[in-house]
């Protein structure tokens, strides 16, 4: 792990499946793919949020998104939280 790994952002992947999103649909892709050479990861937050979000306001159909998950999680690893990530993310902005 580097300190300078990133994740991405529940919004990130709502706009890179949500094609009407016109540009930021376009630009969410372009980060994605920016991403997949850096240490980046997913957490299974920001995944299962993705979901919820993705299917309930119709940005795709289950299927779709199921699909573009399992994509994702193909190109980075996905990381849970635990009691320990909030101290040290705080300990992180203050170095």
């Amino acid at each position: 792990m580097s300190a300078n790994r990133l994740t991405l952002d529940t919004n990130i992947l709502i706009y890179a499946i949500d094609r009407d999103a016109k540009d930021k649909h376009k630009r969410a892709i372009a980060i994605i793919d920016q991403a997949i050479p850096l240490d980046c990861v997913l957490t299974l937050q920001a995944l299962c949020e993705f979901y919820s979000a993705a299917t309930r306001k119709k940005y795709a159909n289950h299927e779709d998104v199921s699909s573009f998950i399992k994509e994702l999680m193909v190109v980075f690893p996905v990381i849970t939280s635990s009691s320990k990530t909030l101290p040290m993310g705080i300990m992180q902005s203050f170095a």
